[in-house]
């Protein structure tokens, strides 16, 4: 794990700690913020892929309640 990862695991772990409920809402660019990072754009992106990792390995749960978009298109015939 690069440095990169572990400032965004460690902010991770810090707002996860100070949290009152059981679930919290965490964003990419806040994530970015709170841990004192650059929030350029790539900045952004990295840091959704170390959440996406998170998740994949088991440490996060991602839960969305927005429709799924496809590009493919539907014809009706």
């Amino acid at each position: 794990m690069e440095e990169y990862d572990s400032r965004i695991v460690k902010a991770l772990i810090d707002l996860i700690s100070k949290s009152k409920g059981r679930r919290i809402t965490i964003k990419a660019r806040s994530l970015l913020k709170f841990a004192g990072l650059n929030g350029r754009h790539s900045d952004i992106l990295k840091t959704a892929k170390v959440l996406g990792r998170l998740a994949d390995d088991g440490y996060v749960r991602v839960e969305s309640n927005k429709p799924t978009r496809s590009r493919s298109r539907f014809l009706s015939t």
